[in-house]
């Protein structure tokens, strides 16, 4: 992910990144394993899926900070796509 950010100092940045690179890590491992139990579809690659939760988080960092829908409803929503998505079939 980068981060473009007006007015973030280098220092923010990396610690941004060092971040996004951990959860990305976790959220790999846990699809990894979830996979593997057979909890998640099996043809699924953890790595790519963990970008695409990333970039996810993302979009509902945006909505929240552009008020477009109250919290709850983003979780709800984000949750149903994210177990659908991931549902072995």
């Amino acid at each position: 992910m980068h981060f473009k950010m007006a007015g973030l100092s280098p220092l923010v940045r990396e610690r941004m990144r060092e971040h996004t690179a951990r959860l990305e890590s976790m959220l790999t491992r846990i699809v990894a394993d979830g996979r593997d139990r057979g909890d998640f579809r099996s043809d699924l690659d953890p790595g790519r899926c963990a970008e695409l939760i990333i970039y996810l988080l993302a979009g509902i960092r945006e909505q929240l900070l552009r008020g477009e829908a109250p919290p709850g409803t983003l979780v709800d929503e984000t949750l149903a796509f994210v177990e659908w998505g991931l549902r072995p079939g």
